[in-house]
């Protein structure tokens, strides 16, 4: 029978995990909304373009133009920069995890030389 104490670092590692890959489903649907955030900007970008030869009479308005499409440019930066930080904060702690769960494997193997890999993580898992 396996320590309680390696039970519960292993119950904090899938609990760990599983918030983890919760958080990297919902940054795939964020990826999703931010394509679909720049396909709309893409458009407004592309409106901006076609207005800007109709439109532009003087340098003030071409300032204004220039102005608009910068702070479309800005919107998506600051879009993509948001998720990418998140998801390398989620894939930074993936990581992380995999190195406790890389211990905790080898504790037990330490303290059980007797079990299989195989029987350690049949008994852990019937008891997560």
């Amino acid at each position: 029978m396996i320590d309680e104490r390696f039970i519960v670092s292993a119950r904090e590692i899938r609990k760990e995990y599983l918030h983890l890959s919760n958080e990297l489903t919902k940054s795939n649907e964020n990826i999703k909304v931010l394509a679909d955030f720049l396909t709309e900007k893409m458009s407004e970008l592309e409106d901006l373009k076609t207005n800007l030869s109709k439109k532009v009479k003087s340098k003030e308005q071409l300032i204004d133009f220039t102005k608009k499409i910068f702070l479309k440019i800005s919107e998506i930066e600051e879009k993509e920069k948001s998720l990418t930080k998140r998801i390398n904060e989620i894939n930074t702690n993936l990581e992380k995890l995999r190195k406790e769960e890389t211990l905790l494997m080898k504790k037990l193997k330490e303290k059980y030389p007797n079990k299989s890999n195989d029987e350690i993580k049949n008994e852990v898992h019937s008891r997560l």
